[in-house]
Formats: structure tokens, C-alpha cells, sequence
């Protein structure tokens, strides 16, 4: 019986020992079902705030590409016809007018700009694009754009390209161009008094002569920055302690945009400032790519200028639903012998291509009835007129919109359009005619400067004449050696300062020798960075038929070459 009694309390044992490790079952059962479930509703919430940050994201690229669009769209119109104006105008109060319309509308098209690049740089979207170029043309360019500002803030603006800098270098250029706009620009704005330098130099790599290190330096004596506000100035929408808006102006993005562009370039930004006394950003960039002069330097890009293209006549096509935008490019087109055709929108672009069959379709992007996108796609499914290029003209500046336009098109221009974009444009597709402008007689031009990148450039405007043999000396005693003979130049565009004998002593030989030897005289013009009035009262008149100054433009020779154009025929 005790047996039983004993078997009886061992069952019982046992199931109450099975019942509560159900209830622990039971009991995990519930806690992995609530931890599930956390799991579940936290995994949703990251799924939630993931859309939504991506709904941000697509949300501001949207907005910043709307906003590109609407503001480019009247940019397009202004800095268009103020480029054309200004080109006719020949009072010299309303082109001053027209110059200061076109600077407005490029500072706030770089606005622009710098907000969508720092968005792109943010993204990752923003590719270095590396091609030959050279350090001597970009700073020489960086020179004219601002002299003038320079000028009227009696500031002494130098740049300098030591020799050991290569001719030809690989690298991104856009991008460097905009970083020395930036620097140089916000040194400009605070500097009142003294000067600004720009150097470029480079150090060679001892174990690879293929790659240079390239150092850029900007220098001014304007008001400085503290030691606190140094760091702040690199970041976007910040400026120096106390700094009044009214006073200078600027959004806070130039120099955070140049950091940022540095950094994506492999660079390395630093800067050294003192409070009152000025201040040196240095810019380095190690590993660059030498090019070889001989087979690169032809390959440098070269700014357009009207009469320096003719083309074959066609029939083009010119799509967009704002008649202010169609009447620039036809005013551009105007140049050519080209027959222009006008739609303001799709459907009315289509209709026009299937009539007239035109070499070339410039296409708009977002109209009203039926937009560009449709109206191509239409256009390349055709048979008729599968085969007519279709460029894109828009407003549109974000990549990822720029990708999507030319998969349907064949190529893509951003409004503000230019006349050297349209004219790169346009030699794409349409036929050019061998005609150049040239000098009845063959003519000699003899350029002396002991500087190669402005001989470079005088090479370069003037090898677009025909007739011309174009000769080079590096200092005024092979001037004279060129000129004092019976087969000498027609034109010579003479140096200023040159080591030995400079350009002055060099012209008043020249004309010595010529009236001495009853010859007649040579359309000798003075190259110089003094002002003419100064070089007027050294009494250069009597030996110089004419003046350019340093840095000149393209425009400013080709109206010293049109003087002799006329005379030679």
C-alpha cells in the first residue's frame, strides 16, 4: 500500500513538474511573440522613416530642379540678348549698361549654380570630368574677368605661372575655374585697399616624371579673418563674427562650395590669415597628369567668337513654348544662312519636322500640349524623320535629368545658352564651309613677348585668317633683327616689358631703320599692362599705330586686326 501511496506521489510530482514547464513554454511563447512583434513595429517605423527621408530627397530634388528651371528660363533671355547687345552697342555708356546687366545675370546664374552643385556634391552625383588643359590659359582667363573689378577698386590684380608649371596638364577644369572664381572673387570683396595675387607653381615627383604636384595660391591684403571664425568660414550659409550682410553681401556658400570642390578633386584646402592684414588660401593637388605639349595643346578649348565659323545652309528647327527664348537662338542663327522653323509646342514641332524635314531640331523640354520628351520619342519612331538630330534646350541642370534627356535625345544645352555652346552645338551637326576670314594679300604677323602663354594666345586668335604667316620673337633685339631686313613683317604685336632691350627702345629702332632707309612703316601695336594714357605720355604715339592692353580679350584683337583688314584691302 505504502508502495502505491509512494507511485501516486511520484505521478503527481511529475505532472505538476509537465504543468509548469508548459506554463514556462507558455510563458516564452509570449515573450517571443511581444518581441516579435517590437521587432515588427520598429522594423516598420525604419521602413516609414525610409520612405520618407526618400520622399524627402525626392521631394528637394524636385524642388531644386523646378527651381532651376524657372530661374534659368528668364536668365536665358537676359544674359542672351545682353551678350548680343553688347557685342552691337557702340555708345560707351549703354554697353557699360549692358555689361553691368550681363555681370548681374551671371553672378546670380553662379547662385544658382552653387546651391545645385553643393546638392550634387552631397548626393555623390557630382563626376570629376578630367581632359587637357593648361594652368597659363585659365589663369590668364581668370584675369580679364576680373580686371575690371579690380580697376575700380584701384587693386593691383597679378597672376603668375612659374616655369616649372607643365603646358598641358590633365584635369578637371570646369571645377577648377570655379574654384578660383570663388577665391578670387571673395578676395575682391574684401580687400579695399592693396592687392591680390594669384601664383600657380608645381613640384615635380621625383620617382615619376609623368605626375606633378600643382600648388594654387590666392593672396590679398583685405580685412583678414580671426583665428575663431577661420573654421567657420569653410561651412555653408556661415560667415565671419560681426559681419554685416549690407556690407559685403553673399550667401555664405562660395568658400564651403570651394572646400567641398577641393576635397572632390583630391585636394587639399588650407588657409592663413591675420586680422586686418590679409589673408592666403592654398590650394594642392598631388598626383596630376602631365600631357604631352605636342599632342594635347591642340586639344585645349578655345572660346567662340561670331565671324570664326561658317557653316553650309540648313534648315533648322527651334521648339519652345516661350517666344522670348525662340527669338534668342534665332537672333544666334541669324549669323548663318540658315532657314529657321518655330513651334511652341510637341504637336506643332512634329507636324513642322515631317513638312520640312529640317537638319536639326533644338527641343524644349517642358511645354504646355505635348513636351519634348514625347514629341522626340515620336520623332525617332518615325521613319521619316527618325534620322533628324534632336538637341535639348532646357532649363533642367540636375544630372539625374540630364541622363533621362539623352537617352531620348542626341544632345543637350543648358539654358543660359551661350554662343560658344551653341556654336560647339551646332559642329556637331551641321556641315561647315571652308571659308575663313582672310587677308586679301599675304601678310606677315610678328608676335614678340618674352611670355609663351600670350604668345599662345596671339597664335591661336590669329591662325583663324587666312594669308597670314605668323612669326614669334622672345625679346625686342630679335625684333629688330625681324624688322630691320628686307623680308620683314607686315603687323607686329610688341611686348611692353621684355628683359634687355623693351618694347619701346625695340619700336624706336624699327622706326629709326625705316626712315632711314626710306622703307615703309609697319603696323607696329604695343602689348602692355599700363593704362594707353600713361603709355601716351611716354610718347609711344609717334611709334605705335595702336594699343592692346594686358589681359586683352579676343574682341580687342580682332578690332586691331579688322583696322588692318580694311587697309590691306
Amino acid at each position: 500500500m505504502a508502495f502505491l501511496v509512494r507511485i501516486a506521489e511520484m505521478i503527481g510530482a511529475s505532472g505538476a513538474a509537465n504543468l509548469r514547464v508548459l506554463e514556462a513554454n507558455k510563458e516564452l511563447e509570449n515573450h517571443r511573440n511581444q518581441l516579435q512583434s517590437l521587432v515588427d513595429e520598429r522594423t516598420a517605423k525604419l521602413n516609414e522613416s525610409l520612405r520618407l527621408a526618400e520622399a524627402a530627397n525626392l521631394a528637394k530634388s524636385k524642388f531644386l530642379s523646378n527651381m532651376s528651371h524657372e530661374l534659368r528660363t528668364p536668365l536665358n533671355v537676359v544674359l542672351g540678348y545682353s551678350e548680343i547687345l553688347r557685342a552691337k552697342e557702340k555708345d560707351a555708356d549703354k554697353k557699360q549698361y549692358l555689361e553691368s546687366i550681363h555681370l548681374a545675370g551671371k553672378g546670380l546664374l553662379n547662385l544658382i549654380n552653387s546651391v545645385l552643385d553643393l546638392s550634387k556634391i552631397e548626393a555623390g552625383k557630382m563626376p570629376v570630368q578630367k581632359q587637357p588643359m593648361s594652368m597659363q590659359s585659365l589663369l590668364h582667363e581668370i584675369g580679364i574677368i576680373f580686371k575690371r573689378q579690380a580697376a575700380e577698386k584701384d587693386l593691383d590684380l597679378t597672376l603668375n605661372v612659374s616655369s616649372e608649371v607643365p603646358d598641358v596638364i590633365s584635369f578637371d577644369e570646369t571645377k577648377l575655374r570655379q574654384i578660383l572664381m570663388n577665391l578670387v572673387g571673395n578676395a575682391l570683396k574684401f580687400t579695399d585697399n592693396g592687392y591680390i595675387k594669384v601664383h600657380c607653381q608645381a613640384f615635380s615627383n621625383d620617382k615619376n616624371d609623368a605626375l606633378t604636384t600643382i600648388i594654387l595660391s590666392v593672396s590679398d591684403t583685405g580685412k583678414g579673418i580671426s583665428s575663431a571664425d577661420q573654421p567657420l568660414v569653410l561651412k555653408a550659409f556661415e560667415q565671419a563674427t560681426g559681419q554685416k550682410l549690407g556690407d559685403y553681401g553673399g550667401t555664405g556658400l562660395g568658400l564651403a562650395l570651394t572646400k567641398q570642390l577641393v576635397d572632390l578633386l583630391g585636394g587639399d584646402l588650407t588657409l592663413e590669415s591675420t586680422l586686418g592684414r590679409g589673408s592666403t588660401f592654398q590650394c594642392r593637388f598631388d598626383g596630376v597628369e602631365v600631357l604631352s605639349e605636342l599632342g594635347h595643346k591642340g586639344d585645349l578649348k578655345r572660346e567662340r567668337r561670331p565671324g570664326s565659323i561658317q557653316f553650309s545652309p540648313a534648315t533648322i528647327l527651334v521648339v519652345d513654348d516661350h517666344q522670348m527664348n525662340r527669338d534668342l537662338l534665332v537672333t544666334y542663327l541669324d549669323e548663318w544662312r540658315f532657314k529657321v522653323l518655330l513651334a511652341d509646342n510637341g504637336e506643332r514641332a512634329i507636324a513642322l519636322a515631317q513638312q520640312h524635314g529640317p537638319d536639326l531640331i533644338f527641343m524644349d523640354m517642358k511645354m504646355p500640349v505635348m513636351d519634348g520628351y514625347e514629341a522626340t520619342q515620336r520623332l525617332k519612331s518615325n521613319a521619316d524623320t527618325k534620322n533628324i538630330p534632336v538637341v535639348a534646350a532646357t532649363a533642367s541642370a540636375l544630372m539625374v535629368e540630364k541622363k533621362k534627356i539623352l537617352e531620348v535625345t542626341d544632345g543637350y544645352l543648358s539654358k543660359p545658352i551661350t554662343y560658344t555652346e551653341l556654336v560647339d552645338c551646332l559642329v556637331q551637326f551641321i556641315p561647315q564651309e571652308s571659308k575663313k576670314p582672310n587677308f586679301i594679300n599675304p601678310t606677315k604677323i610678328l608676335i614678340v613677348d618674352d611670355d609663351d602663354v600670350n604668345r599662345f594666345i596671339l597664335s591661336s586668335v590669329l591662325e583663324d585668317w587666312e594669308n597670314t604667316d605668323i612669326d614669334i620673337a622672345c625679346t625686342g633685339r630679335e625684333a629688330v633683327d625681324a624688322c630691320c631686313q628686307a623680308e620683314r613683317p607686315d603687323i607686329v604685336f610688341m611686348d611692353c616689358e621684355m628683359p634687355g632691350m623693351d618694347g619701346i627702345e625695340a619700336a624706336r629702332k624699327i622706326r629709326d631703320w625705316e626712315l632711314k632707309n626710306c622703307i615703309s612703316s609697319a603696323s607696329i601695336y604695343l602689348v602692355t599692362a599700363h593704362t594707353i594714357d600713361e603709355m601716351k605720355e611716354r610718347g609711344c604715339d609717334t611709334l605705335f599705330n595702336g594699343y592692346l592692353n594686358k589681359p586683352f580679350e579676343v574682341e580687342d584683337v580682332a578690332a586691331l586686326l579688322g583696322v588692318d583688314l580694311i587697309s590691306a584691302m
